[in-house]
């Protein structure tokens, strides 16, 4: 993710609209306590159409990281606009 993210920091946009099942419990630590991680994720917008995703997403940020700005969209256009979107708020605010 750092190196395609080239270091910079990036909105994140993870689709799991074709995903079964959840993640470990050391699986989501990683992701949101994740010194190298931290240092490039900007945003997460997920795609999820199903409750059961919804709901595994809001549990997960709220658990385990509640303080990077997310959104969940029912399509990639949709996770693709707020991606565009909250980069060029944080580029007019931050430089």
């Amino acid at each position: 993710m750092v190196t395609l993210c080239n270091n910079k920091r990036t909105p994140f946009l993870i689709d799991v609209s074709e995903a079964w099942g959840s993640y470990s419990v050391a699986a989501a630590r990683y992701f949101a306590k994740s010194e190298r991680l931290f240092n490039v994720r900007l945003a997460d917008a997920f795609v999820a159409k199903e409750t059961r995703s919804v709901l595994s997403i809001r549990s997960f940020k709220r658990i385990y990281d509640p303080f990077t700005p997310y959104q969940i969209c029912k399509t990639y256009d949709e996770a693709r606009r707020f991606c565009d979107r909250y980069v060029a708020d944080y580029s007019r605010t931050f430089g």
